[in-house]
């Protein structure tokens, strides 16, 4: 696994209230969508506050594909070139990192529980649905070390959890 994950740990932590909720949004998980619908923001120290946390869960795939698509359009990038940096580990970015890399960041301000929910529920939440950029998105082969590490995640879609019970089961996995 990666060697230095701190580009990815080190940002401000921002949990949103939406309709009497928290919301920890991951990006390419309609995280600008729930931005966009935001009623408040807390952020890092201030995100202990909260008792639970809703979090949206993507198939891991689908999400690797569309965040390194996301990656290599913005920073003008061939999608196979952005692939094979991520596969030689000389490249990792927010849009693609696992989904558990999200939760253990959260977890340096966030101690509760967190109720994890499928992707598609996002609708109860935001009737905004931002495409950040349209067209097709090139397929590519996966990346076992960072797709395989969230279909845990998957499992425990639909039950709310301690965060530190997922944070101790995934922290030998991302080391």
């Amino acid at each position: 696994m990666f060697k230095d994950w701190s580009k990815l740990l080190t940002t401000d932590c921002k949990v949103i209230g939406i309709k009497d909720k928290y919301v920890y949004p991951i990006f390419r998980n309609a995280s600008t969508s729930l931005f966009r619908s935001q009623e408040s923001v807390l952020v890092n120290e201030q995100i202990g506050l909260c008792e639970d946390i809703e979090i949206f869960i993507r198939d891991p795939m689908a999400r690797f594909v569309s965040g390194l698509n996301e990656y290599s359009r913005s920073h003008k990038l061939e999608i196979m070139e952005a692939w094979q940096r991520v596969q030689d580990e000389t490249l990792i970015d927010r849009h693609f990192a696992p989904q558990c890399m999200w939760l253990l960041h959260l977890y340096k301000y966030h101690r509760g529980t967190v109720t994890l929910r499928p992707f598609d529920s996002v609708k109860k939440f935001t009737n905004i649905h931002t495409k950040m950029f349209p067209g097709q998105k090139t397929m590519v082969p996966t990346i076992p070390r960072l797709v395989d590490v969230d279909y845990k995640l998957v499992e425990l879609i639909g039950t709310q959890v301690k965060l530190s019970s997922i944070v101790e089961e995934f922290k030998n996995v991302l080391s």
